[in-house]
C-alpha cells in the first residue's frame, strides 16, 4: 500500500471513530460501522491503479460524510447514510468481490425455501420440500461463504 493511501485510511478510520464516539454498541451495529472499518482495512491493500484509488476515495468520502453524529435527546437519522452505504456495498462487491459475512447463506436459504414451496405445490408435499429446499440452500450457501473466507473476501 502506498504511503498516501495509508495516511488516507488512517484519517478515514479516525473520522469514523470521531463521528461514532457516542454510539451505543447497538447503534454501531445498526450503522454497520464494523463493515466500514473492515473495508478500509482490506480494500486499500489491493493493488489499484490511481484511477481506481480515486474512485474508491470518492465513494468512501460520500459514505463518510453521511455518517450521522449522535446528539443528546435526539433520535439518530440513518436514512441518507444507509442509502449511501447500500450503494457503497454494491460497489465494493462488484469491483473487489468482497461480500459481507453470511452473504451467500442468506441468499441460498431464501432461494431454497422458494424452490421448496414451488416443488411442494407441484408434488403436494409442501412441508417436506420446504425442508429439503432450505437444507440444500444451507449447504450451498455455507459452501460459498467458506470459499469466500478462504479467499479472504469476507468483510
Amino acid at each position: 500500500m502506498k504511503a498516501e493511501h495509508k495516511i488516507w485510511v488512517e484519517n478515514a478510520l479516525l473520522e469514523i471513530a470521531q463521528k461514532t464516539e457516542g454510539y451505543s454498541p447497538r447503534e454501531k451495529l445498526n450503522a454497520k460501522i464494523s463493515y466500514l472499518q473492515n473495508v478500509f482495512d482490506k480494500v486499500p491493500t489491493l493493488v489499484m491503479t490511481d484511477e481506481e484509488w480515486e474512485i474508491f476515495v470518492l465513494k468512501s468520502n460520500e459514505v463518510l460524510e453521511q455518517i450521522p453524529r449522535k446528539e443528546e435527546g435526539k433520535t439518530m437519522q440513518y436514512r441518507n447514510y444507509l442509502k449511501r452505504l447500500s450503494s457503497f456495498r454494491n460497489y465494493i462487491r462488484q469491483e473487489f468481490n468482497f461480500v459481507p459475512k453470511g452473504f451467500y447463506l442468506r441468499i441460498f436459504v431464501a432461494l431454497g425455501i422458494i424452490l421448496g414451496v414451488v416443488l411442494g405445490l407441484f408434488l403436494r408435499q409442501i412441508s417436506i420440500t420446504i425442508l429439503l429446499g432450505m437444507g440444500l440452500g444451507l449447504i450451498v450457501g455455507s459452501y460459498l461463504d467458506r470459499k469466500s473466507e478462504r479467499k479472504n473476501k469476507v468483510l
